[in-house]
Order: C-alpha cells, then sequence, then structure tokens
C-alpha cells in the first residue's frame, strides 16, 4: 500500500525488528496514507527462501486494525491471515513449508473505524538454519496510493537458527529505561519517605539507672 514518509511511517518499517508504533513510537511501524481493504506489503528475495509461518503485530492504535488478509507466494498460492489483535499483540500464521521469492499480504477486511491501514512488525520464518552470509536480503514494497508509484526498500535478514527477514543492522528492542537505584543514605541517618532527604535518626532511649532495693538488714543493694 501506499506508506507516510512524512511521519517516517515508511514500508520498510514493517521489517525493522522494532514491534511498535503509535501511541508509542509511531516512527517504528508502517501506515498506508488513507487505505484500508486492497492495501498490501510485498517482501521480494533474489533468490529462494524457505518459510513456513508469519508472525504480525497490528499497528496498536485503537483506531486501524486488520480483520482478514490473504499470504500469496510466488508460485500463487495462498493462506488466509484472522483478524489481527488491534492492542499489537503477535498473531502466528503457521503453514506447510514452501519455497518461494516473493511473499505479499493483502488486507482483505478491515475495522469499521480504520483510517491507515498497516503493521507495526512482520515476521517470515523458514525452516532450515542459515549461514549469516546465505540469507538473501529481503525487498519491501508497498502498494501506491492513487497516482504515486510503489514504495520500495531493501532489507538485510538477521542470521539465526531460522530464516528470519529483520535486517540485521536495524534490529533492535523498544528502549527499555535505565534501572533507577535509590541512593543508600549515610550509616546513621534515615530517609524521609516524601522526599528521600537524609535526616537525623531520633534519640535511642537510653538505659536507666540500676535497679536498688532494701536487704532485710536495710543495706541498699543495687541489682
Amino acid at each position: 500500500s501506499s506508506q507516510n514518509p512524512g511521519d517516517g511511517q515508511t514500508a520498510v518499517k514493517a521489517v525493522d525488528g522494532v514491534v511498535d508504533g503509535y501511541p508509542g513510537d509511531h516512527t517504528a511501524e508502517w501506515a498506508s496514507a488513507g487505505q484500508g481493504v486492497g492495501a498490501w506489503l510485498q517482501l521480494d528475495w533474489a533468490s529462494a527462501v524457505q518459510l513456513n509461518a508469519v508472525v504480525l503485530y497490528d499497528r496498536p492504535n485503537q483506531y486501524d486494525q486488520v480483520t482478514g488478509a490473504t499470504l500469496r507466494f510466488s508460485d500463487g498460492s495462498t493462506v488466509t491471515v484472522p483478524s489481527l489483535d488491534n492492542a499489537g499483540g503477535p498473531v502466528t500464521v503457521t503453514f506447510p513449508a514452501r519455497s518461494t521469492t516473493s511473499l505479499r499480504i493483502t488486507v482483505t477486511s478491515v475495522a469499521v473505524y480504520t483510517g491507515n491501514v498497516g503493521l507495526a512488525e512482520m515476521e517470515v520464518w523458514g525452516t532450515q538454519p542459515v549461514a549469516p552470509t546465505s540469507a538473501p536480503a529481503a525487498k519491501v514494497s508497498a502498494s501506491p496510493s492513487a497516482g504515486a508509484p510503489a514504495a520500495a526498500a531493501t532489507a538485510q535478514p538477521t542470521p539465526g537458527p531460522v530464516q528470519q527477514t529483520v535486517p540485521a543492522e536495524q534490529s533492535q528492542q523498544p528502549a527499555v529505561p535505565e534501572a533507577t537505584t535509590q541512593r543508600s543514605a549515610p550509616q546513621g541517618t534515615v530517609t524521609d519517605p516524601a522526599g528521600g532527604v537524609p535526616s537525623v535518626p531520633p534519640a535511642e532511649p537510653t538505659t536507666g539507672p540500676p535497679d536498688a532495693r532494701l536487704d532485710e538488714t536495710g543495706t541498699t543493694v543495687t541489682e
């Protein structure tokens, strides 16, 4: 489909290795420019790859949802895609392993409130281990909006135990905030829970004088 380069929501963001999107990082997702049913995204490889699964993440906002789609391979075979999770969770579509040089996902239905269909991420998995240098690059293209050429970009796959089209140089996890540690209060002080400011601890109770009593002779005896 079309893409939204002005906001950084380009086709290649569907395979950038980052599962995120508006209301999070909107630049990590692919979004079409006002498209719904009929929008498509295609991956092309220079040589055949063996695929057996696709994991799809819808745009996580509440207004744009893919409720149905079709996967089409270079041999013309197709696989039906169910409704995607509107919150952006993963939906895995498995199928018998097949060799292909292309994979296109075409949106066949959307929620009624959808304005700009798209994907937060698309993971493509294969059946055989691959060497780091043997995994071919995937060219990513998207169907054009009216009067515009199809958008295209190339993504390099990440080597690993299974074939994957996530680009190695772009692959990353969503940023995790640095762990915060609470400053230890100096010994002999306590921390004010309201402001975290060390303060003087309350005085320890002092030990009173020894107990004294009179014995039976009237002499004072100290305990």
